[in-house]
């Protein structure tokens, strides 16, 4: 076997086990972390100290904490001017925001996308602990909690001010191929263009429309 039908042949294999082998999920919210697991290969990022760990086949590599950056110089007049043209131009949320039907569009493909790819998650374990400010809202969500028998899934409320959010997820691969091809499906490529059009050359839209 040649060394290029090799190749193929070893990008198939791992293209099949990646699509196949699902990738694990943990998410803590009190220790601030996220880790991802993948077959040999894992990764942990802890927010408070911005610092990543990555382990392949038990060897551990972690990044050093950054120190912080030093406040950079102030930019020449000519670079200020530049700037100042630069923000002239409309960002996307504002020009999204002229165009109502087009952001209820996407705002619906959001949603139904997330709710899609949620039910593409296996919930390995979920705890969420609740605490919120009122007392009677407290006492609300204890009572109604204490109905809900959901395998793998615990929900409390608690009443000293402390929330947590503990999570393990597994998610194939495989099971967002539809979804997404769903989703690539239904964009409004021709709303799209038109706005980055108009971020892009703004001056040129406007005298387009006034002409039409």
């Amino acid at each position: 076997m040649s060394i290029g039908w090799m190749v193929v042949l070893f990008i198939a294999i791992f293209a099949a086990l990646l699509l196949v082998v699902p990738l694990h999920f943990v998410v803590d919210s009190k220790e601030k972390r996220f880790s991802v697991r993948w077959l040999f290969l894992s990764l942990a990022f802890r927010f408070p100290d911005k610092r990543l760990e990555i382990r392949f086949f038990g060897i551990r590599f972690r990044t050093k904490k950054k120190k912080p950056a030093a406040p950079p110089p102030e930019p020449p007049p000519e670079e200020e001017t530049m700037e100042e043209e630069k923000e002239e131009r409309p960002s996307f949320v504002s020009v999204l925001l002229s165009r109502r039907s087009l952001m209820i569009q996407l705002a619906e493909l959001s949603v139904q996308y997330t709710l899609e790819l949620l039910r593409a998650f296996s919930i390995s374990h979920l705890r969420l602990d609740l605490s919120f400010d009122d007392p009677m809202i407290n006492g609300i969500c204890y009572g109604s909690f204490q109905g809900v028998r959901m395998k793998r899934v615990h929900l409390a409320v608690n009443f000293w001010g402390e929330n947590r959010f503990v999570g393990a997820f597994a998610l194939p691969l495989y099971r967002m191929v539809i979804p997404t091809l769903r989703l690539l499906f239904k964009l409004p490529y021709r709303e799209l263009y038109r706005v980055f059009r108009e971020i892009r050359h703004p001056d040129r839209v406007r005298r387009e429309e006034v002409s039409a």
